[in-house]
């Protein structure tokens, strides 16, 4: 059977972190119950904004596998001198090229302003983006060549 081991007396001199520890804990412990009524009258709960954002992020999740895919696969087709390399590398530059972009904004936009602070390396991710685009061509230039490489009709 075990015992409870005595604690120091509260008055002690050696206890008064304990006691003003103790004391931060129970003022914790009230205040849980009044935040939970606050978020229950709110009209704007943060609930269904999580949910949205949580989804929105669980989206561009499955954006960013299925453009590391696309470039895996454009690679091994070129790299084993597929015929198909070429339009595979062309597919995954349009997808990875919107994609970039894309991503990169919406982080910005969740971040709010300290994405677009020297602070956050969230702007050099849009800038490095965006000079992609740039310098390889835009989502819509490589859709256009797609078309070509598969012989069909361009975008008009």
């Amino acid at each position: 059977m075990t015992r409870a081991l005595p604690s120091p007396a509260p008055t002690a001199p050696g206890c008064k972190l304990q006691r003003r520890l103790e004391e931060q804990g129970r003022g914790d412990d009230n205040t849980r119950g009044s935040r939970g009524l606050r978020l229950r009258r709110c009209p704007h709960r943060p609930g269904p904004r999580l949910d949205r954002g949580v989804a929105r992020g669980r989206r561009r999740r499955a954006g960013v596998e299925s453009a590391g895919a696309a470039a895996r696969y454009a690679a091994a087709t070129l790299a084993a001198g597929d015929p198909d390399g070429e339009i595979a590398a062309t597919v995954a530059q349009a997808y990875c090229s919107d994609l970039a972009v894309k991503a990169a904004e919406e982080a910005i936009q969740l971040h709010a302003g300290i994405g677009m602070t020297w602070e956050h390396p969230l702007h050099l991710y849009l800038k490095r983006a965006k000079a992609d685009q740039i310098a390889f061509g835009t989502g819509g230039d490589h859709r256009a060549r797609l078309s070509h490489l598969v012989e069909l009709p361009g975008p008009r």
